[in-house]
């Protein structure tokens, strides 16, 4: 679980990850889930006023859900032959943004 409160949180996932929850209260999290992963990865993010910048394998299969209130949700990832991953986004205020670039 990655949790950040009131600051960004920057964090690599390990590689063979299958379930993972991130929660941003009043700051960003920066996630690089870019490793080996097996099919069928999941992971949950929890947002009041943070923003969450998920970067996942390129050709990522990227499938999710969630509600976000008065934020935005990007799935930034050119599509291709790589491992299925869920990510379900809930948040009020932040934005939820999935790429296979590095953010700049």
């Amino acid at each position: 679980m990655y949790v950040t409160l009131f600051g960004d949180r920057r964090g690599t996932l390990p590689a063979g990850w299958a379930n993972e929850t991130v929660v941003a209260l009043l700051g960003d999290a920066k996630i690089d889930a870019t490793g080996a992963l097996p099919q069928g990865a999941r992971m949950t993010f929890l947002g009041l006023a943070g923003d969450a910048i998920v970067v996942v394998p390129p050709g990522s299969r990227v499938t999710g859900g969630g509600l976000s209130v008065f934020g935005d949700r990007k799935v930034e990832v050119t599509p291709g032959d790589g491992p299925e991953i869920r990510i379900d986004g809930y948040s009020l205020f932040g934005d939820v943004k999935i790429s296979d670039r590095p953010p700049a």
